[in-house]
């Protein structure tokens, strides 16, 4: 199973993916844009991009990700809401590479300031209501299923299962 979880930062996103991982035993594929500077770059963003699709791509067997292709697109987009150079290789990313489930997180909190990310609120107002508004019509035009989650993690985790279940008669360990 491919999960990919999308949703603002400090919207519980990274606990959810060790919580699924944890549950489901499979790998986790964690904080990936913590490990670049400089995030208000555009060229950073596009490499955050790259770097997550080769991880996503040296896990065919299955993982669970804090960040999704369209997490990407949001913060590119915020960057330059013109800019649509990658868009054509990440369809393509998702037709090698799709995932079987997006879990898009439908709140956020205060952002806190742990020195690795922006704590810029217009950019979270921004990828907010970017991924709440795209991300179904992303999912919808690739034929993946989209669960919308909120709550603790536990209850999110409840949500995801009663979703695979229902849906893609999957039972969730």
């Amino acid at each position: 199973m491919r999960i990919g979880i999308c949703g603002t930062q400090c919207s519980g996103k990274t606990t959810l993916a060790k919580y699924i991982a944890n549950c489901e035993h499979i790998p986790a594929l964690l904080d990936l844009a913590g490990q670049f500077d400089n995030r208000h770059l555009m060229s950073t963003q596009i490499a955050i991009a790259d770097y997550q699709m080769q991880s996503e791509r040296g896990h065919q067997d299955g993982f669970v990700s804090d960040r999704t292709i369209f997490d990407n697109i949001a913060y590119q987009s915020y960057l330059d809401p013109q800019f649509t150079f990658c868009h054509q290789i990440y369809r393509e990313h998702l037709q090698r590479c799709p995932y079987d489930l997006v879990v898009f997180v439908d709140e956020y909190f205060p952002i806190e300031d742990t020195g690795h990310r922006s704590i810029n609120i217009e950019q979270q107002s921004y990828v907010y209501y970017f991924l709440k508004t795209r991300v179904p019509e992303y999912t919808r035009s690739a034929s993946i299923p989209l669960v919308c989650v909120c709550g603790s993690t536990e209850h999110r985790y409840d949500m995801i299962c009663d979703f695979l279940r229902t849906r893609l008669k999957y039972e969730c360990d």
